[in-house]
């Protein structure tokens, strides 16, 4: 009873186990499709690393061009600072001369 119930079973683990990795790739590779695959992996990385290191510096020149600006910005603030310190300057003597 039991003698033909054990060949079924490992015939039916195998075709089970067939079906479930049908449409993967095989375990055993060869050493060349293990290289290509890893080479392909490392270009994909240094492909994405470069287009990190263009983003970065196109982020780097915009930031430059942003601080000039701001500095710019600046210089014009502390000119009418002392443009308005001059004007605050001669409305006070113009108010000294009025009530002198």
């Amino acid at each position: 009873m039991f003698a033909g119930l054990v060949p079924f079973l490992v015939l039916w683990c195998h075709v089970a186990n067939g079906v479930k990795d049908f449409g993967q790739e095989p375990l055993c590779l060869s050493r060349y499709d293990y290289d290509y695959k890893i080479l392909r992996n490392i270009v994909s990385l240094e492909q994405k690393v470069d287009a990190l290191q263009k983003a970065m510096d196109t982020q780097k020149d915009v930031l430059e061009s942003q601080k000039d600006e701001l500095e710019s910005v600046r210089d014009v603030m502390e000119s009418q600072k002392d443009v308005i310190s001059k004007q605050e300057q001669e409305m006070e003597q113009m108010r000294t001369s009025q009530t002198g």
